[in-house]
């Protein structure tokens, strides 16, 4: 049985006939595999997804939603960053300076319990929509922001799933 990915509904805006911008590209990368982005959240929530598969299946599945809607994401930030001029490579750009730095497993919130993972996968979820604002203040394109408008209301989504399971938790 597939699993659907858990993401708003509508099409994803279309961006058309955009200018390769280096500066926009490496921005992008902080959200493509960054410590609050895509790569770290379908990595975090594969890894709640399968620890927590025999003891709860449900979660587990409503985990896998969102670990492919998150992979969505990622494809769609890979697809853009190419467009922009910038390679979609597992490592993002810090500082003003901007260096590089490699993803790297560390970016992972593990946790011990169920309710540390779901507590971690929504601080992560809420660190993600707080980079994709931020995000927006700095990209002036409105194509590309409206991409990562609908993709804030699919984190929101996730958001709104995450605290459900938290409060069915604590019954």
């Amino acid at each position: 049985m597939s699993i659907k990915p858990l993401c708003s509904t509508g099409e994803y805006p279309q961006i058309y006939d955009i200018k390769p911008n280096t500066y926009y590209g490496k921005i992008l990368t902080n959200s493509f595999a960054g410590k609050a982005s895509e790569f770290s959240a379908i990595g975090q929530y594969i890894y709640h997804n399968i620890v927590l598969r025999d003891e709860h299946p449900d979660i587990s599945k409503t985990l896998q939603a969102i670990a492919i809607c998150e992979m969505h994401h990622l494809k769609l930030l890979g697809n853009l960053m190419t467009s922009l001029g910038v390679l979609p490579k597992y490592f993002y750009y810090s500082g003003f300076g901007m260096h590089s730095q490699c993803w790297n497993g560390s970016f992972v919130n593990y946790g011990k319990s169920i309710e540390e993972m779901i507590k971690f996968d929504i601080e992560s979820e809420e660190k993600a929509i707080t980079q994709y604002h931020e995000t927006i203040d700095l990209i002036k394109d409105c194509q590309i922001n409206k991409l990562i408008e609908h993709i804030i209301e699919d984190e929101k989504l996730h958001l709104t799933a995450l605290n459900e399971i938290m409060i069915s938790l604590s019954k």
